[in-house]
């Protein structure tokens, strides 16, 4: 019996060590910040306030290569790190505020409360994502030349038809 369980042991421990690891699981960097205001220009002042991605400040003063003196939508004036400060709004916001936007106006003209719309009915309205090739209705991907007309040509077809008439 005792030879039983030490066997038993030794196997379980064997097929651990021997086992196949798992999958990787694939993860990304973040791109939402908390940064600090602090009371002077250096870590060693004192933190007034954590500030997330997207929190809208005043520039004070900018004459500084590492700090920004701001002023936060509450009063508070401090310093925060320059490199992690953008005039731009963040992706993030930009994004959310665009796909709200196209569901507004994926409801406007689902409900054909645009005046005189009348939706052609073999195209049906999609959520644009992104990554997403433009396609036509037909399902063929849009083609553009360098003129930027459709079909690739420099010169309507029509165009092409009256050149030929002059010739003969």
């Amino acid at each position: 019996m005792r030879y039983l369980t030490i066997l038993s042991i030794l196997l379980v421990l064997a097929s651990s060590v021997f086992a196949p690891p798992a999958a990787a699981e694939t993860r990304y960097v973040v791109d939402e910040l908390v940064i600090t205001l602090r009371l002077g220009k250096s870590t060693d002042h004192k933190i007034l306030k954590n500030l997330k991605t997207g929190t809208p400040f005043e520039v004070l003063e900018d004459d500084d290569k590492t700090y920004i003196k701001v002023r936060t939508p509450d009063g508070l004036e401090g310093y925060v790190l320059r490199q992690y400060v953008s005039p731009e709004i963040p992706k993030k916001q930009v994004i959310e505020k665009l796909e709200g936007l196209n569901t507004s106006l994926q409801k406007k003209i689902s409900s054909n409360s645009i005046a005189g719309y009348e939706p052609d009915p073999r195209i049906k309205a999609e959520p644009i994502t992104r990554g997403r090739a433009q396609q036509r209705p037909s399902g063929k991907k849009k083609s553009w030349s360098k003129a930027g007309r459709p079909g690739g040509s420099k010169s309507s077809s029509s165009g092409r038809r009256r050149a030929s008439a002059r010739q003969r």
